[in-house]
């Protein structure tokens, strides 16, 4: 029990670091660029320089900074939407298990926790406003609570596209995203799951203060040779999602929607979460699933589940 705690602690930290990394690190170089050092040296060397204290008709009034174009190759990481960890988070329904320990059934309680990171491979192509992004997304839920603690079920799900930036104005359409998605629990044989998408995202909003994300997706499975799993998955998981969050102060909600309309309500899902600050860049998280899919080992599986725990980035942060 010792050894599971410390674990977790160790990920906690883990995650924290790397959420202050991605968030504070991208200022401080902007900070220090070689540009920056150049243009104070020449406003030092040259003599006609006067600063606004000896000169009394220069107007006080500084141009706004401007924010440095960062573009080519690898860009650094920074978070993308959610990345939490849930010590509590409880399941109502039995939970699927496959490649249990031998004696070890699967508990209603476990640990469920979520890594989500994106890096911009190429900023602004060609002087443009679109940039090209990978992102990698990765939701385990852990049997931290049993004998021999294992893990349930891990799904992992990278992705490569590109993203426009449209406009930053309220109740306007601020970006166009489209790309593809693979996402599978990595397991082979009989307890594979997995499935390619091609998908174009839309997303509407005021930055910091409120979004609507409509994502819409095709299933490209059997491309290039690729084998094609659980054929029916998109009668439980639809052809697309709706997100909407809004931030009230320091607190932050957001609710999901999935494949409600299409499949009647009868096969759909949603997802309910708050989020608010608890000290710098932690925040307390609560979230609640009820539907299908919450897992792809159980994407056939209705559930109702509520986690709690802390997060590091949450939708609106960017």
């Amino acid at each position: 029990m010792v050894m599971m705690w410390l674990k977790l602690l160790l990920f906690a930290g883990w995650l924290v670091a790397g959420s202050v990394l991605a968030n504070d690190l991208p200022a401080n170089l902007a900070e220090k660029t070689p540009a920056n050092h150049a243009a104070i040296g020449a406003e030092l060397s040259d003599p006609n320089t006067v600063s606004s204290d000896q000169n009394p008709l220069q107007s006080t009034q500084q141009e706004p900074p401007q924010r440095v174009k960062r573009w080519g190759f690898f860009d650094i990481l920074t978070p993308a939407g959610q990345n939490y960890l849930l010590p509590a988070h409880y399941t109502y329904e039995k939970l699927k298990t496959v490649g249990a320990p031998p004696g070890d059934g699967s508990r209603h309680l476990e640990v469920k926790f979520q890594l989500h990171l994106q890096a911009a491979l190429w900023r602004t192509i060609g002087d443009t406003p679109i940039s090209w992004y990978v992102s990698y997304r990765q939701t385990s839920f852990w049997q931290a609570y049993v004998k021999s603690a294992f893990f349930r079920e891990t799904n992992y799900e990278p992705s490569m596209y590109f993203d426009y930036q449209w406009d930053n104005r309220p109740f306007s359409l601020h970006n166009v995203r489209i790309g593809a998605v693979h996402q599978s629990n990595g397991r082979g044989g009989s307890a594979e799951r997995s499935w390619n998408r091609a998908f174009i995202q839309l997303k509407f909003g005021k930055p910091h203060t409120w979004f609507a994300q409509w994502r819409l997706w095709a299933r490209i499975d059997g491309l290039l040779g690729a084998r094609d799993y659980n054929d029916d998955i998109t009668r439980y998981l639809g052809y697309g999602k709706l997100r909407v969050g809004y931030r009230h102060q320091q607190h932050v909600f957001t609710v999901m929607l999935r494949n409600q309309l299409e499949s009647g309500f009868k096969r759909g899902a949603t997802q309910l979460t708050w989020s608010f600050l608890v000290y710098k860049r932690i925040r307390g998280y609560v979230g609640a699933f009820l539907g299908y899919g919450q897992s792809l080992i159980d994407y056939n599986h209705r559930t109702h589940s509520l986690g709690v725990g802390i997060s590091f980035s949450d939708y609106l942060d960017d």
